[in-house]
């Protein structure tokens, strides 16, 4: 076969295998076209909501628990720190778990603590002011602290030798008592007393800040809540008014008459 024919026969198979290509197809196409919808999607749709709602969501009530208000009854004084109670103290609130207890309560007008310590002895000055006869009742502890050895925390004091005095008159008085103090704030004194048939809550301000009108108005929930967590009723407490005078000296200091004006000449 000449030269010239094997070319025309090679050339009618080249254009035969070309006649039966899709001519529509770019092959460079696969290679090159756009990612489908379903593609882009799977790698640019925004976050579910289940996703932001586990990035964003509020903190949990665990979070946002408000505090535990037994949490100041954990800190019981020492007896070697009595010394922080050094001073003058005005009882704001007190409740009992007894109906002597609330008795004495609904009766009293005012009362006022005075009290020395240091590692060795305890002295407190208490002076009651009450609506009825007797007017007054002031008692008397000094009590020598003693480390008992079921006192494994050294915070009870055990008091056997309380004087009282009623209107000014000695009167005997054979009770003995415990007493626990608990350190909640700079300006704040709570203590437990219990005596043989029923217990005492009471909460004491500072000599100074008794008459904080906010003060009378918020502290009594702190209270309720104080007694709650030690198992005494807060229905028929005493609560202080701000304005009473106690049984040796005015609740507010005397103020001072206004100076006169100079004279001019």
């Amino acid at each position: 076969m000449s030269v010239m024919k094997r070319a025309v026969l090679l050339l009618l198979l080249l254009l035969a295998v070309g006649s039966n290509a899709d001519p529509t197809v770019d092959p460079t196409v696969a290679h090159t076209a756009a990612p489908t919808a379903d593609h882009t999607a799977a790698h640019t749709a925004a976050p579910t909501a289940a996703h932001t709602v586990a990035h964003t969501a509020a903190p949990t009530a665990d979070h946002t628990a408000a505090p535990d208000p037994c949490h100041d009854l954990n800190n019981k004084i020492h007896l070697k720190d009595l010394h922080k109670l050094e001073g003058e103290w005005v009882l704001f609130w007190s409740v009992s778990d007894h109906d002597d207890g609330h008795s004495m309560l609904s009766n009293l007008k005012s009362s006022h603590v005075e009290i020395h310590a240091d590692n060795e002895t305890f002295i407190m000055t208490e002076r009651n002011l009450y609506k009825t006869g007797p007017n007054r009742r002031d008692y008397f502890i000094n009590e020598t602290l003693v480390h008992n050895a079921d006192d494994h925390d050294h915070h009870n004091i055990h008091s056997d030798n309380v004087r009282l005095e009623v209107d000014g008159q000695h009167e005997d008085y054979n009770d003995t008592a415990d007493i626990i103090f608990y350190e909640t704030c700079p300006e704040c004194m709570l203590m437990t007393y219990n005596v043989k048939e029923y217990r005492f809550l009471l909460s004491y301000r500072k000599d100074g800040h008794h008459r904080d009108p906010e003060k009378v108005k918020t502290v009594h929930d702190d209270h309720k809540q104080h007694a709650e967590c030690l198992k005494f009723p807060h229905d028929k407490p005493y609560s202080y008014d701000g304005v009473a005078d106690f049984a040796h000296k005015k609740s507010a200091p005397p103020t001072e008459p206004p100076a006169p004006d100079a004279q001019t000449s």
